[in-house]
C-alpha cells in the first residue's frame, strides 16, 4: 500500500531549509487540488534514524510537501496555518500524467482527529502513530559525481533532463568536428537554483555527443564554494562553469548565458578554437 504525508506548514526555502510562516487568507482559499513533484532535497527520520527510501514530493511555489512510505501507515495531511496533521483519504492522490515523477493531491480530503506539527530551527517535527517524525534538508552533494549518480539523486534534474531538447544542428557540428578528446569540467552546487535549471541540459546534451571524443567531468561544490580547494585552484568565480579542454589544453569557459543553450555555446567556442588554431592554456593543476 502506497502511504502519504503532505506537508502545507510553512514556506519551503530554496533546496532544504523549512521556515514558519502563516498563510494567508488567500492561500488558505486556494484550489483543493495540489501538483507536487519528487525531490531529492529533503530527507526523513523516523524515531531518530535517517529512512533513505522515503519519497519526498513538493509543490511549486506553495508551501506543502508530501512524504510517501510505509512506515507512516496511511496517507495524513499537515496545513500550515493551523499546523496540524490529518489523515487523508485513500483516494486523494493520483499520479500526475504531465510531468515526470509528479502526484496531484486533494489535500481537502481529509479524516479523523488532528494531531500537531513543530516547526522549529528548519526542522518539521511531529507525532504519527507512536512514531516521532522529522523532515530536514539533505546536506549538498559534494565533490567529483558520475552523471548517473547526480541522476539518481536528484529527481529534480531527471525532471530538467528530460524537458530539454538540444538543437540538432550544434549536435550535428558538435559531432561532425569531434577530433580527439575534448574534456568537459563542470563546477555546480546542487544547492544552487540556476545550476539545477541549466547543468541538466548539458546532461541531455551528452546524450546526443560521439562518447569517443566528448568527456563530462563534474564537481559538486559547498555554498562557500569560494575557500573549497578544487574552486579555488580553479578560479571559479560563478555557478555553473565549464571548463574546456581540447588536447589536455583549456580553450574556453562556459558561464552566464551560454548555459541557456550549451549544445550553441560549445559548438560556438569549439569552431572558434578550431578557426583560430590556438594551442590552448595550459589545464590548471
Amino acid at each position: 500500500m502506497r502511504e502519504w504525508l503532505v506537508f502545507a506548514i510553512g514556506s519551503v526555502m530554496a533546496f532544504g531549509s523549512i521556515s514558519p510562516a502563516v498563510f494567508s487568507a488567500e492561500a488558505e482559499a486556494a484550489p483543493t487540488l495540489s501538483r507536487l513533484l519528487l525531490s531529492g532535497h529533503y530527507q526523513v527520520r523516523v524515531d531518530g534514524e535517517i529512512v533513505p527510501d522515503v519519497k519526498v514530493y513538493r509543490a511549486r511555489g506553495v508551501p506543502r510537501i508530501v512524504l510517501e512510505h510505509d512506515l507512516l501507515g496511511g496517507a495524513v495531511l499537515i496545513t500550515g496555518g493551523e499546523k496540524t496533521v490529518r489523515s487523508l483519504a485513500s483516494d486523494a492522490v493520483t499520479p500526475a500524467d504531465d510531468v515526470l515523477e509528479g502526484i496531484l493531491v486533494d489535500h481537502a480530503k481529509t479524516v479523523g482527529e488532528p494531531t500537531t506539527a513543530i516547526v522549529e530551527s528548519g526542522i518539521v517535527t511531529f507525532k504519527w502513530k507512536g512514531l516521532s517524525v522529522e523532515v530536514e534538508g539533505r546536506e549538498p552533494l559534494l565533490g567529483e559525481i558520475r552523471a548517473d549518480d547526480l541522476l539518481a539523486a536528484l529527481p529534480e534534474y531527471r525532471r530538467a533532463r528530460a524537458e530539454y531538447a538540444p538543437g540538432k544542428g550544434a549536435i550535428r557540428l558538435l559531432n561532425g568536428q569531434a577530433a580527439g578528446l575534448v574534456e568537459i569540467e563542470v563546477f555546480f552546487g546542487s544547492w544552487c537554483p540556476h545550476c539545477e535549471q541549466v547543468l541538466p541540459r548539458l546532461l541531455r546534451v551528452f546524450d546526443e555527443l560521439d562518447g569517443e571524443h566528448y568527456r563530462l567531468i563534474l564537481h559538486a561544490v559547498p555554498r562557500r564554494f569560494g575557500s573549497y580547494a578544487p574552486a579555488k585552484a580553479a578560479a571559479i568565480e560563478e555557478l555553473p562553469t565549464a571548463i574546456i579542454r581540447k588536447g589536455g589544453k583549456v580553450i574556453a569557459r562556459m558561464t552566464g548565458r551560454n548555459w541557456t543553450k550549451p549544445e550553441t555555446a560549445l559548438a560556438a567556442l569549439l569552431l572558434e578554437d578550431l578557426e583560430s588554431g590556438s594551442p590552448g592554456k595550459p589545464s590548471a593543476p
